[in-house]
């Protein structure tokens, strides 16, 4: 293979990931939307990108959503979207501080993300 191809793969890559970042991020926002009317908008945005990011960078979680049902993967997600969100409060303070200070919103962001992640996850088993 030769160094063009290289790159075209890794940039076919990177644009398959932005993609699938991007309407995650939409999908998310929509469903919290649902839940909280106008409760999610461009702080949201920064917020959800940050915890996807985050998140999916986590072998571990991917590791269990392969091999575990989804019971199992909501039971543990809650360890590991305590530890990313906790990065991205330290990333994002403010945004993260008008989006989280209300419990619920952490709750149900926390809940529709393992949901979410879990059917992107385990969608090539």
């Amino acid at each position: 293979m030769n160094k063009n191809s290289e790159c075209e793969d890794k940039g076919s890559e990177n644009f398959k990931h932005e993609t699938q970042k991007n309407s995650f991020t939409e999908d998310a926002i929509r469903r919290l939307n649902k839940k909280f009317s106008g409760g999610f908008n461009e702080s949201g945005l920064t917020i959800i990108n940050s915890l996807y990011r985050n998140l999916t960078r986590r072998r571990g979680l991917r590791s269990m959503a392969r091999t575990s049902s989804l019971r199992a993967f909501r039971g543990a997600f809650p360890r590991y979207f305590g530890e990313a969100a906790q990065e991205c409060h330290d990333e994002f303070p403010d945004e993260y501080s008008a989006i989280f200070g209300n419990k619920g919103k952490y709750y149900e962001t926390m809940l529709i993300m393992a949901d979410m992640l879990y059917k992107e996850l385990t969608q090539y088993k």
